[in-house]
């Protein structure tokens, strides 16, 4: 890539502040490590040849710049996640495809097949995962029903009748979105299987975005289907305040707010969608109902947005 795009949103974007505040010292050679990235024309990815950059690589060509300042503005990068570390060990900028998705001078093909080479690594990452999951219950299987079947709960008569010794031995196996309880015999023969629905994971990051989707859209119900939606919003790298002000920036459209168009699986498609309605959230609303510290709407702000709705 000869282009980048530099947003200009990055000079108030609140987590750059905030870890500014925090302590944060290197965090002016970002534009630099961005044109790095572009040099590389590798989906955002800090490499040379295809493989990782070392910050005594990339160290050289920022002007006034150790290879110390380097790493350490790649930290901070990482902390705030801005930068993310791909399946490989390689750093990667997280939301370099909704960034610069066309270069000046560059046809729309070439960014359209940027993005499809994008997707199919998304693919293949989720695939490897859902594989080594898979695998790991399977052995943790194995390995409960061997212990059941040394262990042995009952005994056999002569006549081939089980007569139960002690109580049933209960084995549980969490799956992914049910939890099976099966009670079994010493021989591995399973007696009864019920199935019912796992209890939803819960973290306070998605417990702070959904709660605060629901003081946005009173009247909206969300439940595990939104949770997961988050989940997946906040695996790009988005913390919970930014997924915050795209809800926000969803809610003060006007065209949006014309249509009912709040879903959450609408609004945190993909990074597109969440930097689309972040931006509207920021040049949409009056600055006197925008918090001046996270830069998301105040109880001003909130207070004229219910007032639009009814």
């Amino acid at each position: 890539m000869q282009w980048v795009k530099l947003w200009t949103d990055m000079l108030g974007d609140p987590k750059v502040r905030r870890a500014v505040r925090d302590g944060a010292k290197h965090l002016q050679l970002l534009p630099w490590l961005i044109a790095v990235a572009g040099r590389a024309d590798d989906e955002g990815r800090l490499t040379v040849g295809g493989k990782p950059l070392a910050p005594e690589d990339i160290a050289p060509d920022v002007p006034n710049a150790t290879p110390r300042q380097i790493a350490g503005c790649l930290r901070e990068l990482r902390h705030i996640g801005i930068v993310e570390e791909d399946e490989s060990g390689i750093l990667r900028f997280t939301t370099w495809s909704a960034r610069q998705t066309l270069t000046v001078g560059e046809p729309r093909s070439a960014s359209a097949e940027r993005m499809r080479r994008l997707r199919e690594r998304k693919k293949r990452e989720l695939a490897q995962k859902r594989e080594t999951e898979n695998a790991d219950r399977r052995d943790g299987s194995r390995d409960v029903t061997s212990d059941a079947r040394r262990d042995g709960a009952c005994d056999v008569t002569s006549d081939g009748r089980e007569e139960e010794d002690t109580e049933q031995m209960l084995r549980v196996t969490s799956q992914a979105s049910h939890v099976t309880t099966e009670y079994a015999a010493p021989n591995g023969a399973t007696r009864n299987r019920r199935t019912s629905p796992a209890v939803e994971r819960t973290s306070p990051d998605v417990d702070a975005v959904m709660s605060h989707y629901g003081a946005v859209h009173p009247k909206r119900r969300p439940g595990n289907k939104e949770r997961a939606v988050i989940r997946k919003a906040l695996a790009l790298g988005y913390p919970p305040a930014e997924l915050c002000e795209a809800i926000d920036g969803n809610a003060a459209d006007e065209w949006h707010r014309a249509q009912g168009k709040h879903e959450l699986a609408y609004v945190l498609r993909d990074s597109g969608k969440i930097d689309d309605f972040r931006a509207r959230a920021i040049t949409a609303a009056p600055k006197s109902v925008v918090d001046p510290e996270t830069g998301l709407l105040n109880g001003v702000g909130m207070a004229m947005l219910a007032g639009s709705r009814r």
